[in-house]
Formats: structure tokens, C-alpha cells, sequence
């Protein structure tokens, strides 16, 4: 088993810093550059040397406290991740499913983003905005249960903590083509699900 990630004390400029390079994570080839002035020497950083953003889905283990986060990987590694300032979707327990994104910043893992997959593995019914049912159900396999089969949603899955709704388009030339809306995560809670696609909101009830 491995460990990695040790606990540091960050001052509040740093954690800053290391959250807003969550943004960023596309790894690029640039060669380091340093250029000169009479003033002051300015040295351009490669873009190969900033943090990429990781994905891992593991297990919360009992280590885990109100700053860190333990995830225990499917092959028996132990990340510590610093999650002061990351956004949590569901509340977290030990032996529970976790999607985690984090960047590697010398040694420490800084958490862009967990996810409780336990809890969003579950049966979710969409509701509208007076609690009536709307027919589409997100199932703890993938699939998306509908009362109209010949048109809405097939599959879901969480891809870099966004929940994509994919489905099928017939077309008369190229035949059934799948398409794909992609909702980022606003509510996580044990009774609710709310997502997100620019100003629409979709909210879902947990079935027991």
C-alpha cells in the first residue's frame, strides 16, 4: 500500500494558488523561455511544469478529517487530499464511493472536486418546480428510465465531476446518431439531485 499526499500547513495566498490551477489541467508541449531587461530579468514558466488535474475513484477510508480527505484506491493506495476549499457534492462516510479531481503541486494533492458516488448511484426521479413527476428516472446502473421510449434521455455517467445525458437522434441519412448534454452538478444532497446546463435547472427526487 501507498501513501501519498502529506499534510501541510498552506498560508491563505497559497491555497489560493494551487485552487486556481484546478482550471486549468490541459498539458501542452512549450519551451521554457527567459527573457531580459535593463529593469528586470522575466522568466516565462513551460506550460509542462504547471499541475494537471487527476481523476481517481476509490473509498473514503477512516483517516479522512474536516480537511483531508483519504481515498483508498482500487489498487490499494492511499491519497491524502487537501479539500479545505473544494466543492463536495453529498456528504462523506467512511467505506463510501468517491470521484475525486486533483492536482499534484510537490508532492501535495490539492482537490479540485469530490463527488459521493454512492449517492448519486441511486434511483433519481425528475420532479418540476411543484414536485409533480416528470417520467425520466436515472438508474444506479447508467440507464435513464422514460415513459416515452422513442424520444429522451438513454445513459448517464459522471465524467470530470459533469453529469452527461446522452440519447438517440434518428436521422434520415446517417441513420440513429447519439448526442450528449452535459449538466454540472448543483445539488448533492441525500434527498435531492439538481444539475445544471447553462441557465436550466433539472431537479430530481431520491427514490427510497
Amino acid at each position: 500500500m501507498k501513501m501519498k499526499g502529506l499534510h501541510r500547513i498552506f498560508p491563505a495566498a497559497i491555497v489560493m494558488a494551487l485552487m486556481l490551477s484546478c482550471e486549468g489541467g490541459v498539458k501542452k508541449s512549450s519551451p521554457a523561455n527567459e527573457k531580459s531587461t535593463d529593469e528586470e530579468q522575466i522568466t516565462v514558466v513551460a506550460v509542462d511544469s504547471m499541475p494537471t488535474m487527476e481523476e481517481v475513484v476509490g473509498i473514503v477510508g477512516d483517516g479522512s478529517t474536516m480537511n483531508y480527505l483519504e481515498v483508498i484506491t482500487k489498487d490499494n493506495d492511499t491519497l491524502s487530499v487537501m479539500i479545505s476549499d473544494t466543492p463536495v457534492y453529498g456528504s462523506l462516510m467512511a467505506g463510501q464511493s468517491v470521484d475525486v479531481i486533483y492536482n499534484e503541486v510537490e508532492g501535495d494533492l490539492i482537490g479540485c472536486s469530490v463527488v459521493n458516488l454512492s449517492l448519486l448511484k441511486s434511483v433519481w426521479e425528475q420532479i418540476d418546480s411543484k414536485g409533480n413527476r416528470l417520467g425520466l428516472t436515472l438508474m444506479p446502473d447508467g440507464t435513464v428510465a422514460t415513459e416515452n421510449e422513442d424520444n429522451g434521455y438513454k445513459a448517464w455517467d459522471l465524467r470530470d465531476s459533469a453529469v452527461i445525458m446522452s440519447y438517440k437522434v434518428k436521422m434520415h441519412e446517417y441513420g440513429t446518431v447519439e448526442h450528449a448534454d452535459t449538466f454540472s452538478i448543483g445539488i448533492l444532497s441525500n434527498d435531492t439531485l439538481q444539475l445544471l446546463r447553462g441557465d436550466e435547472a433539472v431537479y430530481f427526487v431520491r427514490k427510497p
